[in-house]
């Protein structure tokens, strides 16, 4: 049997770039406090693996782990595809319902978390019930090892090497919360880690001499296969999804960065740091998995002068989809304004994509029939689906997710539905116009959401845009002449009647100002777990009658 696991790519480099940096973790000052090289981390990999060993954790085991950015985490997650076992990784700010839901699918033979998440497994019974658990580093958790106690593990009982896989052994499971509030899990075998592997190379070709930083744990990954160093910032900075504008700024800075992965909540607070001084090292920037708006982009332009930035538009079962450069995307604003929408730009190489109808159920190809029977014409909207090898064709012990999630053609090729309403233009391009299901018959014209918000997101008054269909009952209409709502928070420098007013007019170029009522708000709420997304509920709760003291 060839051997698949994906660790090879870790340990194959270790030959090339032993003394050479694979980890700096900086000060509050910027300045680098440790050097982890290759051979260390090496070793620190060898020493928990291990330490999993003889504690019972084999190929095949599962571990859920609840342990945030940093150097135990990649040691752990190292360690534990260099056994064979699949990490799963769920996310404990989803509640515990959604978090025991995701235990049971799981049922792990052990827990992996930071001190305070053994609070979590007390309240869950799934997870209080998985006989092993570590805690890190060298604090005492009743009833749990230590992962200090991991790293003396004697030497000649250390994992040097990683196990033999086959390509489809499963590596990561990673749960995600569904649309419909139901957390499935993601399975990435191998195989799919190494193909994914290979297309952000493509996308992302930075070798040895690289300085990464960034909050993307994927690009880590990417980044130990190909020799590079990752910065390690102070723990509170490097896991916060909204780090602080300024302080942020100060570190990659100092820190000597030529390469940022970012999510856009980060980009988007560098490039508003104060005084906003510009980070003349950095070469490369990378940003997504989420589409980005070209506000965003030209905010990072100006603090990364000398840097090529690329947005990636992917989801958690397929990343990436598609590329496209900042460049191309501010050049793309006259037509965004005109049609609406978000530029993503072309698939990438390794992966085909189609735009079919939308439908809400199961999408299947019948006996006789073609995937391209569902396809629309070019311009029109439809569901972007994608297939390649690293696009995910599993979930973890949900059929039901895979029925309606994933569709199997003519030719028996595995696609995977993203969600996403997208048109393709006249040059090859890739729209993103909303979520299906979100679509909104407005002025008798069925719109997507991104199709009226980013026109107004991108007028220099307007900071945010959210449309959402008002909620009635009965005859106590809580919006009497509209039939969609556009709730605006202004830009930095304005009001909200700026805001509102410029949103008005841009209605009305498009012959939708009846249609809509305009809302400003002092600001719109936003998702918790992804603060790139709009908080829904919250933002509803908001537009009631009884909230206009925030208009």
């Amino acid at each position: 049997m060839s051997d698949a696991n994906v660790a090879r790519l870790f340990a194959d480099q270790v030959a090339a770039s032993g003394a050479a940096p694979a980890f700096l973790r900086v000060d509050e000052l910027g300045r680098v406090s440790e050097v982890i090289t290759y051979d260390r981390l090496h070793e620190l990999v060898g020493a928990v693996a291990g330490g999993l060993q003889l504690r019972g954790i084999t190929r095949g085991s599962r571990v859920v782990v609840f342990v945030p950015m940093g150097l135990e985490l990649y040691v752990t997650l190292l360690a534990l595809l260099r056994l064979g076992a699949v990490a799963s990784f769920i996310e404990p700010w989803s509640g515990p319902r959604m978090v025991e839901h995701a235990a049971d699918l799981v049922d792990a033979d052990a827990f992996v978390g930071v001190p305070r998440s053994f609070l979590l497994r007390a309240m869950s019974p799934s997870l209080r019930h998985i006989k092993l658990a570590i805690a890190t580093g060298s604090r005492k958790v009743p009833r749990a090892d230590r992962f200090v106690d991991l790293l003396r593990t004697p030497t000649s009982q250390r994992l040097l090497d990683p196990v033999e896989l086959a390509p489809e052994d499963p590596a990561l499971v990673t749960f995600t919360v569904g649309r419909g509030g139901v957390p499935v899990g993601t399975t990435h075998t191998h195989a799919s880690l190494r193909a994914q592997d290979a297309a952000l190379e493509r996308q992302a070709p930075d070798a040895g001499d690289a300085v990464v930083w960034t909050n993307l744990p994927v690009v880590v990954l990417h980044g130990l296969a190909r020799g590079a160093a990752t910065v390690l910032p102070p723990d509170d900075l490097g896991q916060a999804a909204v780090p602080d504008p300024k302080r942020l700024h100060r570190l990659v800075a100092r820190s000597g960065a030529t390469v940022l992965a970012l999510s856009p909540a980060a980009l988007g607070q560098l490039a508003k740091a104060p005084g906003r001084a510009p980070l003349d090292d950095v070469r490369r920037v990378f940003t997504g998995p989420g589409a980005v708006a070209p506000d965003l982009l030209d905010a990072a332009r100006a603090v990364l002068p000398n840097a090529r930035i690329v947005a990636l538009y992917g989801t958690s079962e397929a990343e990436p989809i598609a590329a496209v450069t900042a460049d191309d995307v501010v050049g793309r604003r006259a037509e965004l304004r005109e049609h609406g929408g978000l530029f993503i730009g072309h698939e990438v190489p390794d992966v085909d994509v189609q735009i079919v109808r939308a439908i809400d159920g199961p999408l299947t190809v019948d006996g006789g029939g073609q995937l391209q029977d569902w396809a629309v014409v070019d311009g029109a909207a439809g569901e972007l689906l994608v297939a390649g090898s690293h696009v995910h064709a599993e979930y973890w012990h949900d059929p039901e997710a895979e029925r309606t999630a994933k569709v199997v053609d003519e030719a028996g090729r595995t696609w995977h539905r993203t969600g996403d309403m997208a048109r393709r233009d006249e040059h090859g391009g890739l729209w993103l116009l909303g979520p299906r299901g979100e679509g909104r018959t407005i002025a008798g014209t069925t719109t997507w959401p991104l199709e009226l918000e980013t026109p107004v997101t991108d007028l220099v008054e307007v900071g945010r845009a959210a449309l959402c269909m008002p909620r009635f009952d009965g005859a106590n209409r809580e919006f009497k002449n509209a039939t969609a709502v556009l709730a605006v928070e202004p830009a930095d420098g304005f009001t909200r009647r700026d805001a509102a007013q410029a949103a008005v007019r841009c209605l009305e170029q498009r012959g939708f100002d009846v249609a809509i009522e305009v809302r400003a708000l002092k600001q719109i709420p936003l998702d918790r777990r992804d603060p790139t997304r709009i908080d829904v509920e919250a933002l509803h709760r908001k537009l009631k009658p009884q909230s206009n003291d925030d208009y």
